[in-house]
């Protein structure tokens, strides 16, 4: 069928622009019920900023290793199914498994490879672990479900901090990438991650 129209996106959308184009900005902190596709959004979001600018990476991470497989696995899905004027050059293979690569093979024949003309861009995904992208440089990051982490399994305010140091430069001083952070909030641990989420707000 036809896709239907939502205010909501558009609006989604427009606050996201705002957030990328403010140099003082981070990103968004989407807290939000069910049902709204904001990951899908987000993994759009994600996939255009990385095939947009070059030598970008977009990293995620959720509740558990098996739903950032499955967020990566659409993302992939959607990027190789981009228009063929929009899709770069793919270095990973047509089904990748753990990351995808936008830059030429390694040999192109006896052709000469002009590195300069690639996008060398990538995507890929972490364990939800503290220091999953600790000395990395992201230009996109999303950290799905983080009200929904179980402060035993990630501190998710001190994954954040990390994160922020891979999205800026000079210790913090230059913002480079942006994140966004989408969740519903479940009670767990006595109200442990509700009150984690209030750290965040």
């Amino acid at each position: 069928t036809l896709p239907e129209f939502r205010m909501e996106a558009v609006e989604f959308f427009l606050i996201e622009d705002m957030a990328e184009r403010d140099p003082q900005c981070y990103g968004t902190l989407w807290i939000k019920p069910r049902r709204l596709g904001e990951t899908e959004k987000v993994m759009s979001r994600g996939v255009l900023i990385a095939t947009k600018y070059r030598k970008s990476w977009f990293g995620m991470q959720n509740k558990n290793d098996d739903d950032t497989k499955a967020n990566f696995d659409r993302a992939e899905v959607g990027a190789q199914n981009l228009p063929y004027f929009f899709q770069p050059q793919l270095f990973s293979g047509d089904t990748p498994q753990k990351q995808m690569v936008w830059r030429f093979p390694q040999q192109m024949g006896s052709k000469k490879i002009d590195r300069s003309l690639e996008l060398g861009s990538k995507m890929d995904f972490r364990a939800t672990k503290t220091l999953a992208y600790d000395s990395k440089r992201l230009r996109y990051y999303n950290m799905d479900e983080p009200g929904k982490i179980s402060p035993k399994v990630m501190n998710c305010l001190t994954a954040w901090g990390v994160a922020k140091l891979c999205l800026s430069m000079y210790n913090g001083r230059k913002i480079i990438g942006k994140a966004a952070l989408t969740t519903t909030i479940e009670f767990m641990e006595d109200g442990a991650s509700v009150k984690v989420m209030q750290q965040f707000w």
